[in-house]
């Protein structure tokens, strides 16, 4: 691939074509180039990704390709890591949680849902959520090609809880005690979208986000 092709002459066609992709897997030896890499992802951002198998991808065709004439088991899986920093040591350290890791399976249909719930009691008047997706992951959090999904702001504080006042002005602070229970909540669909709802189980307020796209999903092929 050359920049010709990552920037052609109609660029307006070009974007509208890009608009539709929802992920771009580089697979051949030249894909571990950095130059490669860097280009691929300065034109497609979140949506570039390294396969997993990149030098081993013609085999695979292949392989496949010999058994068109057989029923193969296929499913799609989630090719990134999603999850949120959290503090941690009573704010000594952040700490990264997997909310949803890789290889989810998604499922099936396409009214059906990957659903997680979280409830706690929050420490503090205002939640900062910094959503993560990677491709690597290691003791000390997220690594290899890391991308920031979005930042959130939510008010616990129920003086806070008014649409008028803007969070983004307001400092965050440790309450005196703990706050009223909240629950986080985590759907994925079949199209590897992942929507995101908070809500104050006593204030009754809450919020929702839809992430589009979010993790990038890549077919797999089960092991026999």
């Amino acid at each position: 691939m050359t920049r010709g092709h990552l920037r052609g002459p109609n660029e307006l066609s070009m974007l509208e074509e890009q608009a539709r992709l929802a992920g771009v897997f580089v697979v051949g030896g030249a894909s571990s180039l950095p130059v490669v890499s860097r280009m691929v992802r300065e034109q497609f951002g979140r949506r570039y990704h390294r396969a997993k198998e990149a030098s081993a991808a013609t085999a695979v065709g292949l392989a496949t390709s010999l058994t068109l004439d057989q029923k193969l088991a296929t499913d799609d899986r989630l090719a990134q890591y999603f999850g949120v920093f959290r503090e941690a040591d009573n704010g000594e350290r952040a700490a990264f949680d997997v909310l949803v890791p890789a290889d989810t399976i998604l499922p099936d249909s396409k009214d059906a849902t990957v659903s997680l719930s979280r409830y706690y009691q929050p420490a503090h008047n205002i939640g900062l959520f910094r959503f993560i997706e990677c491709d690597q992951l290691y003791s000390y959090g997220p690594d290899g090609n890391v991308s920031v999904v979005a930042e959130v702001l939510f008010p616990f504080e129920l003086k806070l809880q008014a649409s008028s006042i803007a969070l983004e002005e307001v400092p965050v602070e440790r309450n005196k005690q703990w706050g009223s229970w909240v629950e986080e909540r985590y759907e994925v669909d079949a199209f590897g979208c992942i929507s995101f709802s908070i809500r104050d189980l006593e204030k009754a307020n809450s919020l929702g986000l839809h992430f589009l796209p979010c993790c990038i999903v890549e077919v797999t092929l089960p092991h026999c």
